[in-house]
């Protein structure tokens, strides 16, 4: 059961706080409603390694895969176990955060502007205008300072576990999925009409790129009443950022090691295979003649996308490339030692033109009855690279441990190395949603130094991807696109 109240003044330190600014003269404005999330086990993660459809064919027939590094630090699904919690029903306003600012325990947010300045949405000395904007968001306070406010009133930050939990309304939303539990609210932002009324989801041009009052922007909420997780402004949680943070934690720092930049993990000390703690079958993924990972399933992967490739790239209408795809795939998948050119029209005649020309006749009837398989009319480059990135996790599962995870890797430090599909690490079995994830020390290093992760999107960003439920990134400063909001004691909200 879901409850949502006004949080009670039970709270010794909270109380306390708030004793001492009404004291000063300084009454506290109204609580924000908390919502109770009751105990429960969830998937934290996706296993989606291109959740926003990044992946590319250009004209000329390259191709980009969308592996963000940050989305693959997501791409390791696991089991986490929560105690129930309350959670604040919206993020912190900017008159609340003034008490505390008034009290003399929180800082100053060290912009009191919102949003990137000359673009739609800026908004000049947004937090000085409180007759105008005081049930807004506060945007640019510090990690730390977003935590002293939340300690004020009894509080702590989320940690990353409790924010994705409440974020995926417990579960019931899949980490690929958008945080809003109503599907019509996807078709409405689809269709650019999601501007007013219960479809409402400050994203992009939902809202004009323009940030929104709290809690009003009434299709992102959660089935318990939690909103503005999917947009408005990003959130800060208590984790550190780590690229691999959801992994199990033995070891990792003996099997990893980071990029110069900081960008992404590398496998160590052999920067071009995964662990042999991961890796139960070498020959399944490698042809055993010292040619690292070229074979098995990467040959596989970079055959698919091969085939991808050359069929998207060029100008020519959706349906040509589609069925240049369809020839080029089943040449692929069945008629291996036939080259490139080989192309035998679908139809009644084609088992016997395939064999005709020197081919297996079993080889050349899968063959044919692939060129019959139908192709979805919305099929395209991005779905192409999806599917083989999708059909390398098959193939390698066979090849590694339970619960092996695949990402996107580069596959050496040095030079323009390619990013590609490898089984990267066991995802943790011990991960309790109510813990704060320190990342070792041998990684808090280059971008991530000092970094912690940031949850949600905001209302300058247009995609629906933007929105989702396993959507990860980090910040070491502040910023005018990120607030806060904070959790209690489920005896907040009993």
């Amino acid at each position: 059961m879901t409850r949502t109240m006004t949080r009670p003044l039970t709270m010794s330190l909270g109380l306390a706080a708030l004793l001492a600014g009404c004291a000063k003269g300084k009454d506290p404005p109204t609580a924000t409603p908390l919502v109770r999330i009751e105990a429960g086990t969830f998937t934290m993660g996706t296993d989606a390694i291109d959740p926003c459809g990044n992946s590319r064919v250009n004209v000329g027939g390259g191709y980009a895969l969308g592996c963000d590094a940050k989305d693959q630090s997501a791409a390791i699904p696991h089991q986490v176990a929560l105690d129930a919690f309350c959670i604040d029903r919206n993020e912190v306003t900017n008159l609340q955060y003034r008490h505390c600012e008034e009290n003399d325990v929180c800082g100053k947010p060290e912009s009191t502007n919102v949003g990137a300045q000359g673009e739609v949405g800026f908004i000049k000395k947004y937090y000085s205008d409180p007759d105008k904007f005081g049930d807004y968001p506060v945007v640019g306070v510090s990690w730390e300072n977003a935590q002293k406010y939340c300690e004020f009133h009894g509080g702590t930050l989320p940690t990353e576990a409790q924010w994705e939990f409440a974020a995926s309304s417990r579960g019931a939303q899949a980490g690929v999925e958008p945080i809003w539990v109503d599907p019509a609210t996807t078709e409405a932002i689809e269709a650019g009409a999601c501007d007013s009324g219960d479809r409402q989801v400050s994203l992009g041009p939902c809202t004009g790129e323009r940030v929104r009052a709290v809690a009003t922007s009434r299709g992102d909420k959660t089935a318990e009443g939690v909103y503005d997780l999917a947009g408005n402004v990003r959130e800060w949680v208590r984790d550190e950022f780590d690229f691999l943070g959801y992994c199990a934690q033995d070891g990792i720092t003996d099997e990893f090691t980071l990029k110069s930049e900081g960008t992404r993990p590398f496998f160590s000390p052999d920067q071009g295979t995964p662990p042999a703690s991961v890796v139960t079958d070498t020959a399944c993924l490698d042809d055993g003649m010292g040619n690292g990972y070229a074979h098995g399933c990467n040959k596989g992967f970079l055959e698919c996308r091969g085939v991808c490739a050359r069929a998207f790239r060029g100008n020519d209408s959706g349906a040509e490339k589609r069925a240049a795809w369809r020839a080029d795939d089943c040449r692929v998948r069945h008629l291996a030692e036939a080259g490139e050119g080989f192309i035998v029209p679908a139809g009644a005649g084609c088992a016997a033109d395939c064999e005709g020309r020197g081919q297996d006749a079993q080889a050349c009837a899968d063959y044919c009855g692939c060129l019959d398989a139908p192709v979805d009319a919305t099929f395209n480059d991005t779905a192409c690279l999806q599917d083989c990135l999708g059909e390398y996790q098959l193939c390698s599962a066979a090849c590694t441990v339970p619960d092996a995870r695949v990402t996107c890797m580069e596959v050496a430090t040095g030079g323009n190395d390619p990013v590609l599909p490898r089984p990267v690490c066991v995802a943790r079995t011990d991960h309790r949603g109510d813990t704060v994830h320190t990342r070792p020390a041998a990684f808090d290093i280059h971008e991530i130094k000092g970094s912690h992760v940031v949850r949600g999107g905001s209302f300058n960003e247009g995609k629906i991807c933007a929105g989702r439920v396993a959507r990860r990134d980090f910040e070491d400063v502040s910023n005018p696109l990120l607030g806060f909001r904070c959790v209690y004691p489920a005896s907040a909200c009993q």
